[in-house]
């Protein structure tokens, strides 16, 4: 089994708008949870629009509906980083699997790459280090809520973004 990922900074908006997107092209079932296993989730109807919703923060995107198991294994999985006024956390994508399904979402998350800045410094207030990082992912849209005051956050962990300019 192979595996592809990538961590990166966007707002909630963008990623809904991003996954909407998907949805349209590729006729695409959604499904939402609130941890990786899938022990509890919902699909979200095909004909409706993706919405941010409470502990709905993880979302398996599968081009067959009756595929959906556990581990996500062929799906596409985003995880929208929490956003609030003052902080957003960062997001990841990632695909585990083989054969085609695999290839087709690696070509996505590449796609999805291109697109992005990078570059930024990174601040662990606790230790006080800083080291800057040439592969750091980041939207348009994340950038500018940076320099609008917005604290760019790690996936986990107590470290900080400072975003190139």
């Amino acid at each position: 089994m192979s595996s592809c990922s990538v961590q990166f900074h966007a707002l909630n908006e963008e990623l809904f708008a991003f996954i909407e997107k998907l949805r349209t092209d590729n006729e695409l079932f959604i499904f939402c949870s609130d941890d990786l296993r899938l022990r509890e989730y919902s699909i979200i109807n095909t004909d409706s629009k993706v919405e941010i919703t409470k502990n709905r923060r993880i979302f398996f995107l599968r081009r067959i509906i009756d595929e959906c198991e556990f581990q996500g294994s062929n799906s596409l999985i985003i995880y929208c980083g929490h956003q609030n006024d003052n902080d957003l956390q960062q997001s990841y994508m990632e695909i585990n699997g083989d054969g085609e399904p695999f290839a087709f979402w690696k070509r996505v998350i590449t796609k999805y790459k291109r697109n992005l800045l990078k570059g930024a410094t990174i601040y662990t207030p606790e230790k006080g280090n800083m080291a800057y990082y040439r592969n750091t992912l980041y939207t348009k849209s994340a950038q500018n809520a940076y320099y609008d005051g917005m604290a760019m956050k790690a996936l986990a962990g107590g470290c900080y973004y400072v975003l190139e300019s």
